[in-house]
């Protein structure tokens, strides 16, 4: 009767204690949503110029990729062959179609940055969420509806008078919008 009662009881912390957690890594492989699929891709082609076409129309290459709000993408495309446009090789295609009743609002990055920030004769750094884009900036687009602010800020480059403008670009991602409403204060006295 011992032996039964023991026999039980190690089947049953056996069971017990080799149960595996529900949000295993298979788990969150399934609930990975477009968004985060599309965020990954995003970080994997920033080294290969990759051609992005949102409904059809050229935006630019991968740094430009962030400006797409990516719960509005409906399905994301992909041809690995090598083609050029503006002069420019790109490795490949990524074809971004957006859900139906969605209009972007597609305007390129000098008109945008005319529209938002007065630029002086100074060089200019161009930033999309603090990541510095390339300089062949003019043929991109992004789009508008999904910009939360643009930013001008002035940089010195030596002990000279030698300065630059820094533009940053700051999309309407999740983590974007709650900086936005975060109030901070300075000091240590209210």
């Amino acid at each position: 009767m011992k032996r039964i009662f023991t026999f039980i009881l190690i089947l049953s912390c056996i069971t017990t204690f080799a149960q595996q957690k529900a949000d295993s890594s298979f788990e969150k492989k399934k609930k990975k949503s477009t968004n985060s699929f599309f965020n990954d891709y995003v970080d994997e082609i920033k080294n290969k110029p990759v051609a992005i076409f949102v409904n059809e129309i050229f935006i630019g290459n991968g740094e430009v990729a962030s400006t797409i709000n990516s719960d509005k993408i409906k399905s994301i495309k992909i041809e690995k062959e090598p083609f050029v446009e503006n002069g420019i090789e790109y490795f490949g295609k990524m074809f971004v179609e957006l859900r139906r009743g969605y209009k972007p609002r597609l305007i390129s990055l000098e008109k945008l940055i005319k529209k938002k920030v007065p630029l002086d004769e100074k060089s200019v750094l161009y930033q999309i969420d603090g990541k510095v884009i390339s300089p062949d900036y003019m043929n991109f687009l992004v789009d508008e509806n999904y910009i939360l602010k643009v930013t001008k800020e002035t940089a010195k480059l030596s002990k000279k008078d030698n300065e630059i403008n820094i533009i940053n670009i700051i999309t309407k991602n999740p983590e974007n919008i709650k900086k936005s409403k975060e109030i901070r204060f300075k000091g240590t006295k209210l």
